[in-house]
């Protein structure tokens, strides 16, 4: 089981789901963000953990990572990570009342949030975006924002 122990706590009897997984070397193996769901979406939350090289769970690596997310713990999923420089960044989907995509930096250390998140806003944009891949070239940060037509976007 991928759920944090704090969350298993709050809800001993529910059978959650875990899923939409994103991994990301780390000095000796990896480092996995993941949604975590309740049943009939009670709650959609985001975890992490540490993988070694053979990409097993690392014990005692879990944590609940949304809940150190500033403002918002639930109704959240679809978590990546991107490098850009020296900072690592969590960038996430809020899903009501409509989507939204959010960045923010994460503790590669401690698998927390560091700060406030930013809100990824641009001037015109779909009603429910999701899934955005982000990547670091040069000095900026960027997005794949839509496959077809191919569309690059500065963040």
């Amino acid at each position: 089981c991928l759920v944090p122990a704090a969350w298993q706590r709050e809800q001993p009897d529910l059978a959650y789901f875990e899923f939409n997984p994103a991994i990301y070397p780390y000095p000796g193996g990896w480092v996995m963000v993941y949604r975590v769901v309740a049943p009939l979406y009670a709650t959609n939350r985001i975890a992490a953990c540490r993988l070694d090289a053979a990409l097993k769970v690392v014990a005692g690596s879990i944590v609940p990572l949304s809940d150190t997310l500033i403002g918002v713990n639930q109704g959240i999923g679809d978590p990546r990570l991107v490098q850009h420089g020296e900072r690592t960044y969590l960038l996430y989907c809020r899903f009501a009342p409509i989507s939204h995509l959010y960045l923010a930096e994460l503790d590669m250390d401690t698998l927390a949030a560091k700060g406030a998140s930013r809100f990824l806003a641009l001037p015109s944009r779909q009603l429910h975006e999701r899934n955005w891949m982000l990547f670091s070239h040069d000095e900026d940060l960027l997005a794949v924002y839509t496959i077809s037509p191919h569309v690059i976007r500065a963040q």
